[in-house]
């Protein structure tokens, strides 16, 4: 189905509330004031629910594009919620500006000790995507340094009053580095959080984690009056439905990202998007994100991507699964076997797949004290603690493992 982007009558069907609705045509109505021509009518509605409203743009980080949508619009809007909002948005303009401060300091300082760093997401994303600092939620800073510069960036940082997060020794620390894909650092006043990468997540999903995917193609934009490297907007498409793939989706803001990319690069190279993605073996999960962004969102994407989208007939599962998570104004608890299943089931590669079902062994059947608890044995024998933990958590979860399994499943 190609979508126009006003939602007509018949659409809105495809919410289950009048706020879902309107969440989704402010969102639509950034990109395209026409679809702004229904949020008087589905605001005016008598049963409309404004606190369901509001708990929904905060848990989507959409306080401040709601409300730059609907003070702009002939909406009547209760004043409190109205309010409301505008303090929000107020509160997120100044935490913008002040990080957006940090972050160019950071950077000049960077290239004062000649360390090339790509910031991303942050204040960096919101004017790339937005053109603006207002319109998009953070609350941290993230940058994209080469491995090699992991010492010399923790020095760097040093000499501007921040410090890891963690304390750790030599071991610990080489363990970090070996294993994860970032290691968090706070200014010692505590105001500031950054995000140190050396990888774009962990390498178990898939070879999105690979930081030359940024660093191939980075070019040098003129942003806050700061030469900064960034990434070739195909590349960043691609992180970001790899960074969505990895959370399910579960925030709608990261949907409105893909779409601001969408609509601020008409002329994408979708050749290279698509060659890439096969490259990256992550054809499957790049597909699922333009479709959500495309079907929920409006976004604009050629009819050679809706053509391949529509050979996969899996993804109305999927999309139904992640609709039902997304419009619930709480942080919806997924089972983590929902989560499992969802990864699975989109690798495409059977190398990808084994590595990450090694990566939630690992990570998931190591005993704990609950299991030692279970029977105290000798230290010969504490091997037998790695066959009681698998017992156990199928007699306290199984039911719950099986009914979320079924659900992927249907």
């Amino acid at each position: 189905m190609r979508l126009t982007a006003e939602i007509s009558e018949g659409e809105a069907a495809h919410f289950g509330q009048p706020e879902d609705e309107l969440l989704i045509g402010c969102v639509r109505a950034h990109f395209d004031a026409a679809a702004g021509a229904r949020l008087q009518q589905v605001a005016g509605d008598p049963a409309f629910d404004w606190d369901r409203l509001l708990r929904l743009a905060k848990r989507h980080r959409l306080q401040a594009l709601v409300f730059a949508v609907l003070s702009a619009s002939d909406a009547q809007i209760p004043a409190d919620v109205l309010a409301a909002l505008r303090l929000n948005f107020n509160l997120n303009v100044s935490r913008n500006l002040y990080l957006t401060g940090a972050l160019v300091r950071l950077i000049a300082h960077f290239n004062a000790h000649a360390i090339r760093v790509i910031p991303f997401k942050g204040p960096a994303l919101a004017q790339v995507l937005y053109g603006s600092l207002s319109l998009r939620e953070f609350g941290d800073l993230d940058i994209l340094i080469q491995p090699s510069d992991r010492e010399r960036v923790k020095q760097a940082l040093a000499d501007l009053d921040f410090v890891p997060q963690d304390d750790l020794d030599a071991e610990a620390e080489a363990a970090h580095y070996r294993d994860k894909y970032n290691r968090v650092y706070r200014s010692t006043d505590g105001l500031l959080v950054l995000e140190v990468h050396w990888s774009l997540t962990y390498v178990h999903f898939a070879s999105i984690h690979d930081p030359q995917l940024f660093w191939a193609h980075a070019h040098a934009q003129t942003i806050f009056n700061q030469s900064i490297l960034t990434p070739r907007p195909e590349d960043l498409l691609i992180y970001l439905l790899g960074h969505g793939y990895r959370h399910m989706w579960e925030r709608l803001s990261w949907l409105v990202d893909v779409a601001a990319l969408l609509h601020q690069h008409p002329a994408l190279d979708w050749a290279y998007v698509l060659e890439t993605a096969a490259r990256l073996r992550v054809t499957r999960l790049t597909l699922l994100g333009l479709w959500l962004a495309h079907d929920l969102l409006a976004a604009p994407i050629p009819d050679m991507v809706q053509a391949r989208i529509a050979r996969v007939p899996s993804f109305e599962r999927f999309t139904r699964q992640i609709y039902a998570a997304l419009f619930v104004p709480d942080e919806p608890d997924v089972p983590n076997i929902e989560k499992f299943v969802f990864h699975l089931k989109l690798r495409e590669h059977v190398g990808d797949k084994i590595a990450y079902l090694r990566m939630i062994a690992a990570e998931k059947l190591p005993p704990n004290e609950r299991d030692r608890a279970l029977v105290a044995l000798p230290p010969y024998l504490a091997f037998v603690y790695v066959l009681l933990r698998p017992l156990r958590l199928l007699r306290e979860r199984g039911a719950a493992w099986w009914a979320a399994l079924r659900r992927q499943l249907t």
